[in-house]
């Protein structure tokens, strides 16, 4: 942290962060927020393998039928029938 000028602030815990075992107290709690960290991201990737294995489309449909054209050009046109009549 004191190389990187990073700055914390404290607000329920009134503790002395910049002695020796306070420095330590905040190594550990960086410690373990990395962990978290890296847990959550590896949930994350093995659930979208997962899903992926099971044949689960991930992310936007892209819009190439003609039938999305089609709809998303109707819905503009309501859009623009909604608010030039509100």
């Amino acid at each position: 942290m004191d190389q990187k000028a990073n700055s914390i602030c404290f607000f329920k815990r009134e503790y002395e962060y910049f002695n020796t075992h306070g420095k330590a107290m905040l190594q550990m709690m960086s410690v373990i927020a990395e962990l978290e960290r890296n847990l959550l991201a590896d949930r994350v990737r093995k659930g979208i393998e997962a899903s992926k294995k099971r044949g689960v489309a991930i992310g936007r449909p892209k819009n190439s039928t003609r039938e999305t054209r089609y709809c998303s050009s109707n819905v503009q046109k309501w859009r623009l029938f909604c608010q030039r009549n509100h």
